[in-house]
């Protein structure tokens, strides 16, 4: 992806931040304006912590492989439970924890399974490797 093709989809994200998209528009937009520059994107994840009484954050799910799921996922304290073990084996955990501002894991290449969701994206196929 050239500067060009960031500064394009930078500009589109803001100018529909701006005319108030929601936060699903902005993120399928987002990943369509990816693989228009060539950028191969099957499913993508924001996630934000709100000050709601009841829900610790939102998360707003987008999927270009057919699958039907939830697009917008509330969710409660992740400070105890089965919510605490799920935040703690995932890979938003490790980069705040770390301070990391990416991780990668290379599947086909025998790269541990460490994260939460790594083994069904190995089973969905998403993490074969294409050269």
């Amino acid at each position: 992806m050239s500067d060009t093709d960031l500064h394009r989809v930078a500009n589109w994200v803001i100018s529909r931040s701006l005319d108030g998209a929601s936060e699903t528009e902005l993120l399928e937009g987002i990943c369509s304006h990816l693989r228009d520059v060539g950028v191969e994107v099957s499913r993508a994840m924001a996630i934000v912590d709100t000050l709601h009484p009841v829900y610790e954050g939102r998360a707003f799910r987008t999927r270009n492989d057919g699958v039907e799921e939830s697009t917008v996922i509330e969710y409660r304290a992740t400070s105890s439970g089965p919510a605490a073990d799920n935040w703690r084996s995932s890979a938003f955990y490790y980069l705040f924890t770390t301070g990391e501002s990416q991780v990668r894991r290379r599947i086909a290449h025998g790269d541990p399974l460490d994260f939460n969701s790594l083994e069904q994206l190995r089973k969905e196929g998403q993490t074969d490797y294409v050269a």
